[in-house]
């Protein structure tokens, strides 16, 4: 999809903002992706905040072999970054959930499910419009990628529900914005 400024054809303001939506997504994505990689090679703060429980293989894969064993991976990290990672996590992120469906609105969990992490994901709808988009062949961040011609159809059908579900609300706003004038 163009821009604007980058089409011969006019589109419409909800395909505008779609665009860069996903040009966003698709840059914020990148950067985290970045800091996560250098957070990484620094050894600064990791396994304290957040640990997911995942295992996964028999240890011939980057994450720990199933089943996760808490003790070990607490052992590692102290000796590696000198760091405990707590055991129960945060409450933020114990009640993510909960804070949600009171304070938010217009999210969309998209889960792989071929990513190990998905099992620590949202999967299913939390209110109207938190909504969890899954797919059983997907893996992290795959559809917040720049989509290419030799993208599969289930990850294209994955980006057209997720586009259609943005669309869906902004025609909503635009809706109550002309209500209220």
């Amino acid at each position: 999809m163009a821009l604007m400024e980058d089409c011969k054809e006019p589109i419409s303001l909800t395909e505008y903002f779609l665009e860069l939506l996903l040009r966003e997504v698709t840059n914020l994505a990148m950067i985290w992706g970045n800091q996560v990689f250098h957070q990484k090679q620094k050894k600064v703060g990791i396994g304290s905040e957040l640990v997911i429980p995942i295992g996964r293989g028999s240890n011939d894969t980057m994450f720990p072999a199933a089943p996760f064993d808490f003790k070990e991976y607490a052992d590692s990290c102290k000796y590696s970054y000198g760091v405990t990672p707590r055991p129960i996590g945060s409450p933020v992120i114990m009640n993510i959930k909960l804070i949600l469906k009171r304070f938010g609105s217009n999210i969309i969990f998209s889960n792989g499910l071929r990513d190990p992490y998905s099992s620590g994901g949202v999967l299913e709808d939390i209110s109207h419009s938190i909504i969890a988009v899954h797919t059983p062949r997907g893996s992290h961040c795959l559809d917040i990628l720049p989509s290419t011609e030799d993208d599969p159809n289930w990850l294209v059908l994955q980006r057209n529900v997720e586009i259609e579900i943005i669309h869906g609300w902004l025609l909503k706003y635009y809706e109550d914005l002309l209500q209220s004038n």
